[in-house]
């Protein structure tokens, strides 16, 4: 929950938010927890270009290979 405050706070105050998804895509979120296991944010004014997106997707990627680096 503490890793969410800004985000419980914002939506407390009606703003939309969003969780990103395993491919690093951001998706709308209707909250029923606040788990410390998912990646949250307040929903941006303004939507990302596919550019955007895909620079998205390419980051989420690389920290799933560091990840998976590190176990071994």
């Amino acid at each position: 929950m503490r890793a969410h405050k800004a985000a419980i706070i914002a939506y407390a105050n009606g703003a939309d938010l969003q969780y990103k998804g395993f491919d690093g895509i951001w998706l709308d979120f209707k909250p029923t927890d606040f788990s410390s296991y998912i990646s949250i944010r307040v929903k941006p004014e303004v939507e990302e270009t596919p550019e955007q997106k895909r620079k998205m997707q390419i980051q989420a990627l690389q920290e799933q290979i560091a990840q998976l680096e590190s176990l071994s």
